[in-house]
């Protein structure tokens, strides 16, 4: 597979190899005519195309997971769902600093279940997956990308430039997708090191983003869906890394989506002290910020050409200033871990992030974007982004690893606020705190932008424990039961099967 690859990447660096060695063979010529000089070139030029392959490095993941959903006050009321995913990226090896990757990405199944949700359907014959009308399905090329590394002074650069994962702790690293350019750079210091990054891209979409605009588009039909990308051209800085001998790391990100948010933010310090042989405690302090555009467009698109005004009366109400903070406590004595923190909102709203998480870090594994994977979350369309909206969570985790490649640990989070998290079947809420859909009001054709309906002001527990064992460094098994009560209460289960490539 590697080198299979590997080849075909290889096609795009031939041209930069062969002149390469071209002019080197001329040069000689011209100096020497001997025939054992001339005949130097060739072979450089074999070895080169032979680095391409040889060297070529492959990254990504692939997991199975099977989910299950029981609610407490409906007797039978359940679900359950399949999902798969491989994302498998080849990058050759590189000739004068410059190389070429490609990817390719598989996704069936969803990970969100609900009343009604079976696995009938998930396997479709020997002739594998048939793509009908599920939004998740997908399988296509991912990235494909060329590099260019170099070294200026004390700098260490890189280059990217195609269809490249948009890469920040505002967005999924693994997913979220655009076409543009990539920089970043590192420079070595004395007690550590900096990284710069810039990123610009002209058309993109988030994985969250995607299932947001999804479910606000009138149509029904999820394959036409599958195929929007947005056209506000977004614009991301960054700088963190580490000083003080290692004991700080810092990063800190500020971007823009034209004509849709006026700035986004993210900042993050932690600092580590020693307490001892074996333990170590650590502080971390998080912050994220976005303010939405005075009239707020988003510049949608579907085979080459623009759709009209799907939500802008939405985005028109929507939460204008929204902010997060998160500050946490961690201790790790050998194999064991504990960490408990808060996160809280201020301004209107919760919505900052191009992810549901970014980088973020909580504890809890359902309520942060395993409900309808739409919704719920920090993301900057989901319920962040409604008027006079506010989060709190108060949460610990613990975690301990035996001898044998197994751990177990246990999330617990109290979620409260005007979250307006989502409502699902398996839980129907009765509170008088439900909200239907009428606040998103309608499209320019009339209807109804939105199906989903809310709780506004939705409290709930979460506690989750969770096992997991390594057969080896690359494939793991785990298993996770959440336990959510208060004004969203069920049950549900996730097992899975990963393998890092």
């Amino acid at each position: 597979m590697k080198k299979v690859f590997s080849v075909v990447l290889a096609g795009a660096l031939f041209q930069v190899a062969f002149a390469e060695t071209q002019t080197q063979n001329n040069e000689q010529v011209a100096q020497d005519s001997a025939t054992q000089e001339v005949a130097v070139a060739p072979a450089k030029k074999e070895n080169k195309l032979k680095d391409l392959v040889t060297n070529a490095k492959v990254s990504g993941f692939g997991f199975a997971r099977f989910f299950t959903i029981n609610g407490f006050d409906n007797i039978g009321q359940n679900g359950q769902s399949q999902q798969y995913r491989i994302k498998l990226d080849v990058t050759s090896g590189k000739i004068h600093g410059f190389s070429a990757t490609a990817g390719l990405f598989f996704s069936q199944g969803s990970s969100t279940p609900d009343v009604g949700s079976n696995t009938n359907g998930a396997v479709q014959g020997g002739r594998g997956t048939a793509f009908t009308n599920n939004f998740s399905d997908r399988f296509n090329i991912s990235q494909i990308f060329a590099s260019k590394e170099f070294d200026i002074g004390s700098f260490s650069t890189k280059i990217d430039a195609g269809k490249i994962n948009i890469s920040s702790p505002l967005s999924d690293n693994k997913v979220d997708l655009g076409t543009g350019f990539v920089a970043n750079a590192k420079q070595k210091i004395d007690g550590g090191s900096i990284k710069y990054h810039a990123s610009f891209y002209d058309s993109w979409s988030g994985d969250h983003v995607g299932y947001n605009i999804r479910t606000r588009l009138s149509s029904n039909d999820h394959t036409s869906a599958a195929g929007v990308g947005i056209g506000n051209n977004l614009t991301l800085l960054g700088m963190g890394g580490n000083v003080m001998n290692k004991a700080l790391d810092f990063n800190v990100y500020v971007g823009n989506i034209y004509g849709f948010m006026d700035f986004l933010l993210y900042g993050e310090a932690k600092y580590g002290m020693k307490l001892g042989d074996s333990m170590k405690l650590s502080i971390l302090a998080q912050t994220s910020m976005a303010a939405l555009n005075g009239k707020p467009h988003l510049y949608l698109g579907l085979n080459g050409k623009s759709i009209d005004r799907v939500f802008d009366t939405e985005l028109a109400n929507a939460a204008k200033f929204r902010g997060l903070y998160n500050i946490q406590a961690k201790l790790a004595i050998d194999k064991f871990s504990l960490k408990a923190g808060y996160l809280g909102s201020f301004g209107d709203g919760y919505g900052t992030l191009l992810d549901y998480k970014g980088g973020i870090d909580t504890a809890g594994k359902i309520w942060n974007g395993n409900l309808t994977a739409t919704y719920e979350g920090l993301g900057m369309l989901g319920s962040g982004s409604f008027k006079n909206s506010s989060i709190n969570v108060a949460y610990i985790a613990a975690e301990y690893g035996f001898k044998i490649p197994l751990k177990v640990g246990l999330d617990v989070a109290y979620v409260f606020g005007n979250t307006y998290m989502p409502e699902l079947k398996v839980s129907p809420n009765d509170s008088g705190n439900k909200m239907d859909n009428n606040y998103f009001g309608s499209n320019t054709s009339g209807k109804k932008v939105a199906e989903q309906e809310f709780i506004k002001n939705a409290s709930f527990f979460e506690i989750t424990p969770h096992i997991t064992y390594k057969f080896f460094d690359k494939l793991e098994l785990s298993f996770l039961a959440a336990t959510l009560a208060g004004d969203i209460d069920f049950f549900k289960t996730r097992t899975e099967l990963k393998y890092t490539f």
